[in-house]
């Protein structure tokens, strides 16, 4: 990384220069979707863009799958999460520092105790220190007459970018994910996403690599299980695909105004496992026909994220079920570029074809839902969001969740909803520029424990018992 030498005042001065300039000119170009944001169901606009790359040979990634056993009548299914860094320099909102992504992670820990449920978040920065508060979501079921089955699949692999002026990875995973002694009951049986745990790394071992940091700048992120059939008469198969695209940002990962420059890791290490689960029934006690993707669409740099309702159905099925719930079969988010952009980004020369930005917020959660056993209809009460302050280049972008509407026989299957927040924090690395090196994580004063936690760690566990209030 090449930083000019200047005081900390200086780059407070350069900071508050070019933060003054997206202000300015936010309310004409850096919002370029004037409408209010609008869940649509559709088709995935992030597939069609991911499937223009082709799938990744076996030989090119390592995978592993795991079997969890549980005890007990309860299944909690994850509902989403939202992580979003808080520290600010200057201003609460266009000062928000945001980062690339590296160490990424929400899921719900398979555990053996089926009425304890614990929820593991993770995240971190890649150079720079800051905190957050990140939260997970889940619904707790009544498993009885149900088949259950919970598993992960760890895949590893190794990218290299494309050569040129706007060089660029593309990675795309159609991995066969097999759930073996679980049967596929057509209608009657729905494999779901249970989370996600992210590590990626730069080889700071091969020269030239560029490692300024373990992060990257991603553009499009996509995890979903898809494609599910009998795969004899006591199993079932999925697709499980994974699309993650990464490149540089506009201003080369740094800062014209200052003269930095972050290098774009060459090759970079992923190591993803996703968590899932499947159930299936007799028709009598659950119904899992029809699968929405919820999506919308709009500027990065909107900072309001506003809740809308999706209603899902369940088709032609005859059968009258008294509880319904959404699963999440898939989700993620693509960066595309705006109709314009900002005024003072223009005037120092942002390239606007590297798709790469740093993010601070990730939103896919669904917030509640609303079953009417009349109509067969389900309420899904969603919120996509994807945030970054204006010091960030602006983009527009899409983000979507695919939802599988499970119907459950038994008003009582339903016994529990819960929201899970955990604390992480971040020192600033020895990579980090001066002006913005932070390091209050470890602080153990009253008040710095309760904001930062009194400890550096990028991932927390939260635990919680099924049908007890928290």
């Amino acid at each position: 990384m090449f930083i000019n030498k200047r005081s900390n005042k200086q780059w407070l001065a350069a900071l508050a220069v070019i933060n003054a300039l997206a202000v300015v000119s936010a309310p004409s170009l850096s919002m370029s979707k004037v409408e209010p944001t609008k869940v649509e169901i559709g088709q995935s606009d992030i597939l069609k863009e991911a499937q223009k790359t082709a799938v990744m040979g076996t030989d090119h990634y390592t995978a592993s799958q795991q079997s969890y056993e549980a005890t007990g009548q309860y299944l909690s299914i994850w509902q989403g999460m939202n992580h979003e860094w808080k520290r600010f320099i200057i201003d609460k909102v266009n000062g928000r520092i945001p980062h690339r992504i590296s160490t990424y992670e929400n899921y719900l820990v398979p555990g053996l105790d089926s009425y304890q449920l614990t929820s593991r978040m993770g995240q971190n920065t890649g150079v720079d220190g800051n905190y957050m508060y990140p939260t997970s979501r889940a619904i707790a079921i009544n498993s009885n007459d149900l088949d259950v089955a919970q598993g992960s699949v760890s895949l590893k692999w190794q990218d290299e970018v494309s050569a040129g002026e706007v060089p660029s990875a593309q990675n795309r995973i159609e991995h066969t994910l097999e759930l073996a002694d679980q049967p596929w009951r057509e209608g009657h049986s729905s494999v779901f996403l249970q989370g996600f745990s992210l590590k990626t790394a730069c080889d700071r071992s091969e020269s030239g690599n560029g490692c300024n940091s373990d992060g990257m700048w991603p553009y499009l992120y996509h995890i979903s299980v898809e494609d599910c059939q009998a795969s004899d008469l006591s199993s079932t198969r999925c697709t499980l695909a994974v699309n993650i695209s990464r490149a540089w940002t506009p201003n080369y990962g740094g800062f014209q105004l200052i003269g930095e420059v972050k290098p774009l890791n060459k090759k970079l290490q992923y190591d993803l496992t996703v968590y899932y689960a499947g159930i299936s029934g007799e028709n009598e006690h659950i119904a899992a026909q029809v699968k929405s993707i919820a999506k919308v669409e709009n500027a990065l740099q909107e900072a309001n994220s506003i809740a809308q309702n999706v209603l899902l159905s369940t088709g032609s099925n005859d059968m009258r079920y008294d509880e319904g719930l959404a699963a999440i079969t898939g989700f993620g988010f693509m960066l595309i570029p705006a109709d314009d952009i900002n005024a003072g980004w223009k005037m120092l020369g942002s390239d606007v074809r590297q798709r790469g930005r740093y993010i601070a917020r990730q939103q896919f959660e669904i917030l509640n839902t609303q079953y009417n056993s009349d109509s067969g209809l389900l309420n899904v009460n969603v919120d996509l969001n994807l945030w970054a302050p204006n010091t960030v280049v602006n983009s527009d972008f899409i983000a979507e969740m695919d939802l599988q509407l499970i119907e459950l026989s038994n008003p009582n299957r339903v016994v529990d909803r819960k929201y899970l927040e955990g604390k992480i924090c971040l020192n600033s690395k020895a990579e980090a520029p001066g002006f913005s090196r932070w390091k209050k994580c470890s602080k153990q004063n009253t008040a710095a424990i309760k904001k930062f936690g009194g400890i550096e760690q990028e991932n927390t566990e939260v635990n919680t018992m099924i049908g007890v209030s928290q």
